[in-house]
């Protein structure tokens, strides 16, 4: 008896939710139905796929590398949806477009503008946040990121490319910089940590860190 694809989305939720109860919500069914549908994807693998804890449910090894490979699935079939997604379609309707903050307030504002007087018909939701949404389960429909490796299931292409430095002053300040004793500083940066975290990540903790 083989496992549709409707089982398996079922058990991408529970193992994503962590209980039937929250599996149910993302699923929009009862939580007996969940556990149902649970005992008979377990039955016809022949596996167990969880193990049941006070906590919630915890994924075996063997329940571990289906989701592995169930995920990756998942990824490219919405790929594959965007690819043909309104090819015979004018454009309209809503584009949910995610970057960070800072990006969109220096950079993509006015290109934003320049869109949407070119495509009236076209509503864009703006979501800036500097935490990485799935494109695959339709947490944003176009992100735009600073990323060295971006996700090999995605479709897209470098726009541009940012240098960042750190700076210090000449002098005896710039001396002690070169003999790394930055890890004694009071730093100025951007006042956003994922900024931080790339510029500063390959020194020693900062405890005088100014992000302001």
């Amino acid at each position: 008896m083989s496992v549709s694809w409707d089982d398996h989305r079922f058990f991408l939720a529970i193992a994503r939710a962590g209980t039937l109860t929250a599996a149910a919500t993302i699923l929009s069914v009862s939580q007996p139905t969940v556990s149902r549908r649970l005992e008979a994807i377990e039955r016809k693998l022949g596996a167990r796929l969880f193990h049941r804890t006070r906590k919630g449910y915890e994924l075996t090894a063997g329940g571990a590398e289906l989701f592995e490979t169930v995920a990756r699935v998942e990824e490219e079939l919405a790929e594959a949806d965007r690819g043909v997604f309104g090819r015979d379609q004018s454009i309209s309707g809503l584009l949910r477009f995610t970057s960070t903050e800072t990006f969109m307030n220096g950079y993509l504002g006015q290109h934003v503008r320049e869109f949407l007087q070119e495509n009236r018909e076209v509503e864009i939701q703006l979501i800036c946040t500097d935490s990485t949404l799935s494109l695959a389960r339709g947490e944003a429909d176009l992100a735009i990121r600073f990323t060295e490796h971006p996700p090999e299931t995605l479709i897209g292409r470098r726009l541009t490319t940012v240098a960042y430095a750190i700076y210090a002053a000449a002098g005896p300040a710039g001396d002690r910089f070169s003999r790394g004793e930055q890890s004694r500083w009071e730093w100025v940066g951007m006042h956003t940590e994922s900024f931080n975290r790339m510029i500063f990540g390959t020194f020693p903790p900062v405890p005088g860190l100014s992000t302001e």
